[in-house]
């Protein structure tokens, strides 16, 4: 008997054996094949979701970057433009001895996208300011206007120091706004810089080379106030600058020979700023300007302002200062008295910003008539017409026709008004006393008044009522005539320094 399945069954169990050993290597393969796989399908979907992560976040800094943009755009923008209610054609001055008020005119048609601004410099003392500026900023044309208006400007107040540096310290800016208004200078904005911000705005333009004028050596250590600057080219830092731009013993005509500097540098400061745009950034400038000043602006007008600075040429900056008798006294008290015709041709040609040209009937300006005697533009005085030691009386004569002469003239004419029967002989003194009315006009010697203004008030004005009071009739037909006048004839063109 043949036991041939025991081999068969050997045969077969060794290749069974193989076959198991094949299939595991088989699996083994296809496992490590299908491993392989998810590991790729694995790092597949990782870069995929990397991807997806690296494109939402480019998204979103896109939509950030676009945000901010629509910001900056929204938030840079021109400032708005004001209307503006000149003082003489309202109440806007407090009316005195019964003086109406006009009916009311505003000002609303712009010459163009011009600007105004009150520039104020702050004194660290008794919180009057130390440096008042007014300026148009034309960004049509790209023409700035700067014109100074000396701190002894005599203005039209209720209080007894009427100096347009006291404003500030009798009201703040208000005050300020409504006393520049009385000059006919309407304040769109106003900038209001103290000592630290000048000299850090100095430092932020990285100084400026300037030509000192003089030798400026003085001390006030009750105003901290040291200041030490040789004359000659040299570059000024933010203290030296301030320095530089606060001293006046240094000038012989004091606070006018200091603003010819000042105006001096701030041109130096501004060519400057021009040349070097590319390096200082306006909008940097502009957080700075921000943070240290005092204003109405906010940081979105400042820039859009500063950009529009950037492309003006610097022949088209200019600076003047009021038209006035800057020697004046008024009450024992050095005054500077606006002349008012010249005051109104430069703040029609460079200040004013509207198209309607602004009439000494709009303004109200206490200043000077043609014979010494103070009057207010307007006929509206914010204070006593007395104050002045008299001068007041005189010269509201001209500002206003029949209240002033009768004052003034009411000592003697009380008795005259007895002899007013002999109207007859009037006309035959008339004639003789024609030179003195011709003396009445003398609006037209308006330059022989600069003279007198140094030493003014009452004085020269009683000779002059007193002459004529013999004759009544002159004295009341002739005084009518300067009363038309005043606006246009009444401020003398008294001696520039």
């Amino acid at each position: 008997m043949k036991l041939s399945g025991n081999k068969k069954n050997g045969r077969y169990a060794a290749g069974s054996q193989q076959r198991r050993t094949a299939l595991a290597d088989y699996n083994q393969g296809e496992h490590n094949s299908i491993n392989e796989s998810a590991r790729t399908v694995k790092k597949k979907k990782k870069n995929r979701r990397a991807g997806k992560i690296l494109i939402m976040l480019l998204v979103v800094v896109i939509a950030l970057a676009a945000v901010m943009y629509i910001v900056y755009k929204l938030g840079v923008r021109p400032p708005d433009m004001k209307d503006w209610t000149p003082p003489g054609s309202g109440p806007s001055a407090a009316p005195t001895e019964g003086a109406g008020a006009a009916p009311e005119t505003v000002f609303t048609d712009r010459k163009g996208t011009q600007y105004t601004f009150a520039i104020l410099g702050m004194d660290d003392g008794n919180g009057n300011t130390d440096t008042v500026m007014v300026a148009n900023f034309d960004a049509d044309n790209h023409k700035l206007s700067v014109v100074n208006i000396p701190r002894d400007t005599l203005v039209n107040v209720s209080w007894n120091t009427k100096k347009v540096n006291t404003l500030y310290s009798n009201g703040g800016i208000e005050s300020v706004k409504s006393g520049l208004s009385h000059l006919g200078i309407h304040v769109d904005f106003y900038v209001q810089v103290d000592l630290k911000a000048f000299s850090t705005l100095v430092d932020a333009i990285d100084g400026v080379d300037f030509d000192v004028p003089k030798d400026m050596d003085y001390e006030d250590p009750a105003q901290d106030l040291y200041i030490h600057l040789a004359a000659g080219p040299q570059h000024l830092d933010g203290d030296k600058a301030l320095q530089l731009v606060r001293c006046r013993n240094a000038y012989a005509n004091a606070d006018i020979g200091r603003i010819e500097t000042q105006q001096a540098f701030l041109r130096a400061a501004a060519e400057q700023i021009l040349a070097n745009q590319k390096k200082l950034d306006i909008t940097e400038l502009a957080n700075i300007f921000i943070n240290d000043v005092t204003t109405d602006l906010d940081l979105g007008e400042l820039i859009w302002l500063g950009k529009e600075f950037y492309k003006t040429d610097a022949q088209n900056i200019s600076f003047d200062m009021i038209p006035a008798n800057y020697y004046d006294t008024v009450n024992k008290t050095s005054y500077c008295t606006i002349s008012v015709n010249e005051w109104l041709q430069l703040l029609n040609e460079k200040i004013n910003p509207f198209k309607d040209e602004i009439k000494a009937g709009d303004v109200s300006i206490l200043t000077r008539d043609g014979n010494g005697g103070l009057y207010v533009t307007n006929g509206v005085w914010a204070g006593k017409q007395s104050w002045g030691s008299g001068g007041g009386a005189s010269g509201s004569g001209s500002g206003s026709a029949s209240p002033s002469p009768k004052p003034s003239a009411s000592p003697s004419p009380s008795p005259t008004p007895s002899p007013s029967p002999t109207p007859s002989p009037s006309p035959d003194p008339s004639p003789s006393d024609d030179p003195s009315p011709s003396d009445e006009p003398n609006p037209s010697d308006e330059p022989s008044p600069g003279g007198e203004d140094t030493s003014p008030d009452i004085s020269p004005d009683v000779p002059v009522d007193v002459s004529p009071s013999p004759s009544p009739s002159p004295t009341q037909n002739p005084s009518p005539s300067p009363s038309p006048t005043p606006g246009d004839s009444a401020p003398p063109s008294p001696g520039s320094p």
